[in-house]
């Protein structure tokens, strides 16, 4: 678990620090911020009868960047970016279509707790369709993308960096106080004398 929690903080960093531009081995994570996929809008329920997977906030995802429009199928839920929102959308798929003029796929999107269709998504903007979630760990890598989370983890670096220079040293000033010791002085040290001797 611990060494999940280090991978996942190092992903988190790099994830944020990049822009959110770069996916890891063309995998990329996201935290769901809002709660427009919890439940599923009277509008939607005939449509998503049988979908079963729900997205709650917080919800730590990850998303496979799609190599063509055939990736996405008709339900799939793709993190996109939307002109003029800075942050990314995570919404379910409801319809996609071809257009011949300029020559673009296009995507019609939705949240499950919304009532009205997001603005056509282009194949371009869609950054990633989610593979697996982790409830509730979205918490977790906010933290650690936070100015307090940042300094944390520096803290923790500096402490574990500072205890493997100090255990380093510490055995070699053993091991040279160890070879300054004369072969007589360990032999009498190994051997007190006995009564006769004294």
């Amino acid at each position: 678990m611990l060494g999940f929690l280090v991978v996942l903080s190092i992903w988190s960093m790099v994830d944020k620090f990049s822009g959110y531009k770069y996916p890891i081995f063309g995998i990329r994570s996201s935290v769901i911020i809002s709660e427009s996929m919890e439940t599923v809008h009277e509008s939607n329920a005939e449509a998503l009868e049988s979908v079963e997977d729900r997205y709650y906030k917080y919800d730590l995802i990850f998303a496979k960047r799609p190599k063509s429009p055939e990736d996405i199928k008709k339900h799939d839920v793709i993190i996109f970016h939307s002109p003029g929102i800075d942050v990314m959308i995570v919404h379910r798929v409801h319809d996609s279509f071809y257009d011949s003029e300029s020559g673009a796929y296009w995507f019609k999107t939705r949240g499950d707790a919304n009532s009205i269709d997001d603005p056509l998504v282009h194949f371009e903007d869609i950054q990633g369709v989610v593979t697996k979630r982790i409830r509730g760990m979205g918490d977790f890598v906010l933290y650690v993308q936070s100015p307090y989370g940042v300094f944390a983890l520096s803290l923790v670096g500096v402490i574990f960096f500072g205890t493997w220079l100090y255990i380093v040293f510490y055995d070699e000033r053993q091991d040279k106080k160890a070879a300054k010791v004369p072969d007589d002085k360990k032999h009498s040290e190994d051997f007190p004398p006995n009564e006769e001797e004294k």
